[in-house]
């Protein structure tokens, strides 16, 4: 999430583990363009989800704006959110 607002939802479950950064932790989030920036405290800092039924839960692709994808490396560690490539600027 981007900065200190909440969740609204009315339920049991633990969100303590949701990330709240600020809109200068990205690339250009007023374009739209939410790649981390190499010195955001949360590049490299998400836990890897493990297994289901046998199954993996950690993504294999990453989101490419503004509708694409692409293969993940999987021996690299994953940071919060859908783009995991990192801006080194």
């Amino acid at each position: 999430m981007v900065g200190t607002g909440g969740l609204d939802i009315r339920t049991k479950v633990d969100f303590g583990r949701n990330w709240h950064l600020e809109e200068s932790a990205f690339a250009n989030a007023s374009r739209f363009d939410y790649r981390l920036r190499a010195s955001s405290r949360a590049v490299g800092m998400a836990e890897d989800p493990g297994y289901i039924f046998g199954l993996p839960l950690r993504p294999s692709r990453e989101y490419v704006y503004p509708f694409g994808s692409r293969p993940l490396a999987l021996d690299v560690p994953l940071s919060p959110g859908a783009s995991q490539q990192v801006v080194r600027r």
